[in-house]
C-alpha cells in the first residue's frame, strides 16, 4: 500500500484604481496524523488543509476561510471521511482528534475558535480566550469502556444589542457526540454604558473542580481524569464534581456542580454581579 499527493498554491497583489493594495493567498498543505481506535488499533490519516486569506491596505485583520478534507489511507483507495469550512486564517490539528480554526478578532474583539472532529467533521464548539483552543476544559472517565469523554468550553463573542441586555457570554457543555447544555453568563444588572466587558472573552479560563484534587482544565489530548466511572455505567451517573469559570484575574465568574451529566444551575456558585440563564441548543 502506497498514498501520495501533491496541490497548488496561489497569491494575487494588486493595486485598484483608488490606490487600495488587496492581497489574497490560497496555500495548501497536507498534514498526515494516525488515529487510533478505542482498541489502540492504529489507522492512516491525511488532512489536506487549504487556507484562503485575503489584505487590504484600507482594512484592518485578514479575513479568510480554511477549508479540510479528511481522508482514510488504511486501504489501497482513499476513503473520505470528513469535510468541512470554517471562517479564520490559521488552522491545524490538536492532537488526532481535533481540528482548530482561529478567526483573530479585529478591533479589540477576542479570538474565536471553532473545534471540530476529525474523523467526521462534527462542529464541538465555538470559543474565545487564550490557548490552542480557546477557554475550553477537557475531561475523560479513564476507566470507562468505550471511552466517555466531556468538555466546556467558553464563548464570549457577542454582538452589542446582547451585551446591552446584560449577557457576558455562552457557556456550553458536551460530548463527543452532542452539545449537552448551553447557559448564558450574563451580569445581574444591566450595563449602564456601552464599552463591551470582553475580560472573559480574552482571559477566561475554565476548570474542572474534584473533590481531593486541584482544579485543572486538561487537554484535548490528555483530558482531566474523572475517577469512579468505570465498565457500561450510565451517562447519567457522571456527576461529584464541577466546573468553574474565572476571568482574566482568577476572580471566580460561576462555579456549576455536575450531577447526572448535567451543570446543576441551581446550585452554582455565582461571583458578584454574575447570573446564569439556560438556553436552547438552537440559539
Amino acid at each position: 500500500m502506497r498514498h501520495a499527493g501533491s496541490a497548488a498554491s496561489f497569491y494575487e497583489v494588486r493595486r485598484g484604481a483608488d490606490g487600495v493594495l488587496v492581497m489574497t493567498a490560497r496555500n495548501t498543505r497536507f498534514e498526515p496524523f494516525t488515529r487510533y481506535g478505542d482498541r489502540g488499533q492504529p489507522a492512516p490519516r491525511v488532512a489536506t488543509v487549504t487556507t484562503e486569506v485575503t489584505q487590504r491596505s484600507d482594512a484592518e485583520g485578514t479575513p479568510g476561510r480554511i477549508s479540510v478534507v479528511v481522508e482514510d489511507l488504511s486501504a489501497a483507495v482513499a476513503r473520505r471521511v470528513a469535510a468541512f469550512s470554517d471562517p479564520g486564517s490559521e488552522g491545524v490539528l490538536l492532537g488526532w482528534r481535533h481540528f482548530v480554526t482561529t478567526e483573530f478578532g479585529c478591533c479589540a474583539a477576542p479570538n474565536v475558535r471553532r473545534v471540530r472532529l476529525l474523523e467526521n467533521g462534527r462542529l464541538l464548539f465555538r470559543a474565545t480566550g487564550p490557548g490552542p483552543a480557546g477557554t475550553v476544559a477537557w475531561m475523560e472517565a479513564p476507566n470507562a469502556r468505550p471511552r466517555l469523554t466531556r468538555w466546556a468550553a467558553y464563548d464570549g463573542a457577542l454582538d452589542q444589542a446582547a451585551y446591552r441586555r446584560g449577557a457576558i457570554g455562552v457557556l456550553a457543555y458536551g460530548s463527543e457526540a452532542e452539545t449537552i447544555q448551553r447557559l448564558e453568563v450574563r451580569y445581574r444588572e444591566q450595563p449602564e454604558h456601552d464599552a463591551m466587558d470582553l475580560n472573559l472573552g480574552h482571559g477566561g479560563r475554565l476548570v474542572w473542580v474534584q473533590p481531593e484534587h486541584a482544579p485543572e482544565a486538561g487537554r484535548a489530548e490528555t483530558p482531566f481524569p474523572i475517577w469512579g466511572l468505570d465498565g457500561g455505567r450510565p451517562s447519567a451517573e457522571i456527576g461529584g464534581f464541577s466546573l468553574r469559570l474565572l476571568d482574566g484575574d482568577g476572580t471566580l465568574a460561576v462555579e456549576i456542580p455536575v450531577e447526572g451529566d448535567r451543570l446543576v444551575v441551581g446550585r452554582a456558585t455565582l461571583g458578584a454581579g454574575f447570573s446564569l440563564e439556560a438556553l436552547g441548543l438552537d440559539r
